[in-house]
């Protein structure tokens, strides 16, 4: 490997931060429908839901989204976080690329971690979009290329990972119960009432998505 120094930009997202940031939206969702009910015209009433909700996405977003630089020199790897006052992330120590064990990539673009023998770095670059361009796509080049000089590095997906650490067995009969019974209460539903809920086309979509969950699971389990 060369050693010329490449940096890379990465968006990444913290997943706890992501959770708080959802709920809050939909609080204050809720919130500014109850502050419209002291407005009589309907087009204040819009623009005062739009105002509040644009607001609550903007600081939602710059509270969960960060930016990451990645510098690539000689054999390690370094990180810095562009400031965020009062928001900053936790700062990640330098690794030795000889010390990667394995590197957690889903959907050949979206890397969630970075694991040595001592440190876990999480990254969760977000996926590769015309609005939060960064770096990620050229940066898992550089880590391909790595796995192409160091053997001993494994690539996996968040799948394998929950399989080595024996939750997927867990979560494949979670999926299998949710399946199950989602199942039966769309056949009563159908019976009873036919196809005159809302509630019903949320069966329609969420069902065949967890059996491909389902498939997905059965597969990484039987390798």
């Amino acid at each position: 490997m060369n050693n010329k120094k490449n940096s890379y930009k990465l968006k990444t997202v913290n997943g706890l931060r992501a959770v708080f940031s959802f709920t809050a939206c939909v609080m204050i969702l809720l919130v500014s429908f109850l502050i419209n009910t002291h407005f009589d015209k309907i087009l204040i009433k819009a623009a005062v839901i739009l105002g509040i909700n644009i607001v609550a996405i903007i600081l939602a977003i710059r509270f969960c989204v960060g930016t990451l630089t990645v510098n690539h020199i000689e054999n390690k790897l370094t990180f810095d976080w562009i400031r965020k006052p009062l928001l900053d992330f936790r700062k990640f120590r330098e690794i030795e690329i000889s010390r990667i064990d394995k590197i957690v990539i889903d959907q050949n673009q979206i890397i969630r971690k970075i694991h040595t023998d001592r440190d876990k770095i999480k990254l969760n670059t977000l996926r590769d979009n015309k609005i939060f361009k960064d770096d990620s796509m050229q940066f898992i080049k550089l880590i391909e290329t790595i796995k192409r000089e160091n053997h001993s590095i494994r690539f996996l997906d968040s799948w394998d990972e929950w399989n080595e650490k024996g939750y997927l067995k867990i979560a494949y009969w979670i999926n299998t119960s949710i399946i199950a019974i989602g199942t039966l209460v769309f056949v009563i539903a159908w019976i009873l009432i036919g196809f005159k809920s809302i509630n019903m086309i949320y069966l329609i979509f969420l069902i065949p998505q967890l059996i491909l969950y389902q498939m997905t699971m059965k597969s990484k389990m039987n390798r």
